[in-house]
């Protein structure tokens, strides 16, 4: 629950008394409202003092009123501070110290006066505050840590318990103290979307209890997945990969940075390595989350050629490799032969046609290194001429 900061607008006069709690001075006087807020600071400069107030001169008073859920209120003097011990008074009775809060229990407006030689202008702060504020409230993943602390209560008295959901102290669990003015607090699988922590103890000053609320959201834990899981680029060098970080959970929208300095989701590589990702959503009390992959490189297996080898000549020449989905295939070998079969022929073999024959496939872009088999072409031999 954020505080609220306000400059209040002020009516500067030169009148005495501040309705019937103020004893009557002829010092500059003027009229300050901070009813708006419990939470509030007010300042004012370039303002001379003059005139008398609580039996001294060279004074200014401040006729306050206050929000009911307001208990202290403390006058500072800075830009410059006052040399040496400086006070203010409360309806010319005690003195306090300049910045010394003043407990105000039950007190719907006060009357402050500050006097001192000179005649500087310097700036006045007012500030009044609750008796007890505790921090903002936090946004947390399972398994992440955030702070939570309060001020305005005597450590000692300090108590903090979930009150909702659930029966209270439900959640204390989550606290690593549960009796200290700062406590950390750690969210575990099956946490609600949201937990209330009441923080209860003394004020420091009234002896009051009070207490205040810190609401603490919860969100899944963050991971990521790169796709594709086993990414590959060929060996030759030739084509490249995408790398897409996929997170879920934590608080979106998700922010991206990878080790290439890229901040898109999906990345194209065409080299082997190591690639990682920070994954980061909009949760600022949470660290962020690395992933990394490694590309390797992949080809075809290189094909299993084979042949009817040997043949004869004036035969015909079967060439064979296996099947492969979605491969192509190129053949090469003697006397210019090339074929983009995946079970080529030649038919009418010659001895020119003997030799090794080489083959690759391509498969998604990458090419195999060749498979080879050889081919033997045997002359035919002449028909024998019968004789008797």
């Amino acid at each position: 629950m954020k505080k609220v900061i306000l400059l209040l607008l002020i009516s500067v006069f030169f009148l005495s008394g501040f309705g019937q709690t103020c004893i009557p001075c002829s010092s500059t006087t003027i009229n300050v409202d901070l009813s708006s807020q419990p939470d509030t600071v007010w300042t004012i400069t370039n303002i001379p003092r003059n005139g008398n107030c609580c039996a001294d001169n060279n004074c200014i008073r401040f006729n306050v009123t206050l929000n009911g859920g307001s208990t202290y209120l403390s006058l500072n003097v800075i830009n410059p501070s006052p040399s040496g011990s400086a006070f203010y008074t409360v309806n010319c009775g005690t003195q306090y110290s300049i910045g010394t809060p003043l407990c105000l229990l039950g007190v719907g407006s006060v009357c402050i006066s500050y006097c001192k030689p000179g005649n500087d202008q310097p700036t006045y702060v007012l500030t009044a505050s609750r008796a007890v504020t505790a921090s903002p409230d936090i946004y947390l993943r399972v398994g992440c840590t955030g702070t939570m602390n309060v001020t305005g209560l005597t450590s000692s008295s300090v108590v903090w318990t979930s009150v909702f959901p659930g029966a209270p102290g439900t959640y204390n669990s989550y606290l690593s103290c549960t009796a200290c003015p700062s406590t950390t607090v750690t969210p575990s699988l099956g946490a609600p979307p949201f937990i209330d922590y009441k923080v209860t103890g003394t004020t420091i000053g009234c002896g009051t209890l009070s207490s205040d609320t810190v609401r603490v959201y919860t969100f899944p834990v963050l991971s990521n997945i790169i796709t594709p899981l086993n990414p590959t680029i060929c060996s030759s060098g030739s084509g490249t990969t995408t790398l897409t970080a996929t997170p879920s959970g934590g608080k979106p929208p998700y922010t991206y940075l990878w080790n290439t300095g890229a901040t898109t989701q999906s990345i194209t590589v065409n080299t082997i390595g190591i690639y990682s990702v920070i994954v980061d959503d909009s949760l600022p009390d949470c660290a962020p989350l690395t992933t990394s992959t490694t590309v390797t490189e992949a080809s075809p297996a290189p094909p299993g050629p084979g042949s009817n080898s040997p043949v004869c000549t004036g035969n015909t020449i079967n060439l064979t490799t296996a099947t492969v989905a979605g491969a192509t295939y190129a053949w090469t070998g003697p006397n210019g032969f090339t074929s983009a079969a995946q079970n080529p022929t030649i038919t009418n073999a010659t001895t020119a046609n003997a030799g090794t024959y080489r083959v690759n496939i391509t498969v998604n872009g990458c090419t195999s290194v060749p498979g080879t088999t050889t081919v033997v072409v045997n002359q035919t031999p002449l028909s024998p001429a019968a004789s008797s």
